[in-house]
């Protein structure tokens, strides 16, 4: 198991909220996993203009080192108008594996 925090900040100057995440996460040998679905760990959390929302999830993969990277589908709470945010890769590593 691999445990990650993430933090969102919404730079703009309209309310958002997060409705959906896809994520793809693939193990050393190259297998990945598509990961969907509401919200995150259970919420579809507002996030005001300056504000910022931060939570922690986990994830298990077969191997001792891997990747995640994905997307969020935010809503524009004011106009209803819905937008995809890029997710940078990241890795998932063993504490004690250096390489």
């Amino acid at each position: 198991m691999y445990s990650y925090t993430i933090l969102i900040e919404n730079n703009n100057d309209f309310p958002v909220q997060l409705m959906r995440r896809h994520w793809t996460i693939i193990d050393a040998n190259g297998h990945n996993r598509q990961v969907e679905g509401p919200g995150v760990i259970g919420i579809q959390p507002v996030i005001l203009p300056g504000a910022s929302h931060t939570y922690s999830s986990t994830t298990s993969l077969p191997t001792l080192k891997g990747v995640m990277y994905g997307t969020y589908l935010m809503k524009k709470l004011d106009y209803s108008q819905e937008f995809r945010v890029r997710i940078p890769e990241f890795k998932l590593r063993v504490p004690y594996q250096l390489n």
